[in-house]
């Protein structure tokens, strides 16, 4: 019975598109109008049998039949439901993807912004220790093409006539024409953001700037020694290195072998705090400090020699 109205089912399905194709003709094309009537009778009818042919196959269908009919569509919701949870699963885990993603580069920004804030902040710092700089001694051409990126009046080039103002953090000097850098000076107080160091801590940095190969040469270390300021006094703190010419240089010295000065003195200045203002590496040191009682100064013993940071 099953299969009689199964086969019924298909017949009256096709005999049901067959004559709504042959209704709407009948509205559209004259040859098919007279017809109507027919057609529509029939297009009724097939879809009665249609719908027969549908309750009939449900009804005469066995208990083993609707258990396998149920079955297969519980098996094929399963199969659906499987495909969704997948499909949300792989969602979950591009998603998961994305944001770890994100989340990295998220950490990258940061880490980027935050270098480049600490690069912003210690950028006078990097031009004062700028791998290759000069020393004491060393060329003023060279200098140019160390610094050449750095914003004009940051530095004081020896041959240049720029003015010193409260921008420049480093100025080099030379005698006349010559290319021997025979003064260097760096003011941390004009740094564009504060730098805060102490002695210690700068004394590396002056070292970067000492000319040992010339002083293993011809000179030795002469003394170290702090002038502080009297107790009733609020003047800076200036820490003096010295180091003066040996006998041999001397001798070469007269000998036009070099043109090395006499002496190279390094004079650090620091406030009462004990951070660092200035450090200044020249020949000789101000007059004032012939005569320290004078000027409200006395001399305290300070043991340093920068072949230690060397």
């Amino acid at each position: 019975m099953n299969t009689f109205m199964l086969v019924l089912f298909i017949v009256s399905l096709l005999a049901s598109m067959v004559s709504l194709i042959l209704l709407i003709l009948s509205f559209v094309t004259k040859k098919f109008k007279p017809n109507r009537k027919k057609y529509g009778v029939l297009f009724v009818v097939i879809i009665v049998v249609f719908f027969a042919s549908v309750f009939g196959y449900e009804v005469t269908l066995t208990n083993e039949e609707r258990l396998e009919i149920a079955n297969q569509q519980k098996i094929s919701e399963q199969e659906k439901s499987d495909e969704e949870a997948m499909k949300t699963e792989q969602n979950t885990k591009q998603s998961t993807r994305l944001e770890d993603v994100a989340d990295n580069k998220s950490q990258e920004s940061t880490s980027s912004k935050s270098n480049a804030t600490k690069e912003s902040l210690n950028s006078d710092l990097e031009i004062i220790t700028r791998k290759g700089h000069p020393t004491y001694y060393g060329s003023v051409e060279t200098s140019h093409s160390v610094w050449r990126d750095v914003k004009k009046g940051k530095i004081i080039f020896a041959d240049s006539n720029d003015n010193y103002d409260d921008t420049t953090i480093l100025s080099i000097n030379a005698y006349r024409n010559s290319d021997l850098i025979r003064g260097i000076s760096v003011n941390f107080s004009n740094f564009e953001e504060p730098c805060v160091m102490t002695v210690d801590e700068v004394l590396p940095i002056v070292a970067s700037y000492m000319p040992f190969d010339i002083m293993d040469m011809y000179y030795q270390f002469n003394k170290s020694e702090l002038i502080k300021p009297d107790e009733d006094s609020n003047g800076e703190y200036y820490y003096v290195i010295s180091y003066n010419l040996t006998d041999n240089g001397k001798e070469t010295y007269y000998s036009k072998e070099h043109e090395y000065s006499g002496t190279i003195d390094v004079i650090i200045c620091a406030n009462k705090e004990g951070v660092v203002e200035t450090f200044d590496i020249k020949f000789g040191t101000p007059r004032w400090m012939s005569s320290l009682s004078t000027n409200s100064y006395h001399q305290v013993e300070w043991n340093c020699n920068l072949y230690s940071y060397r």
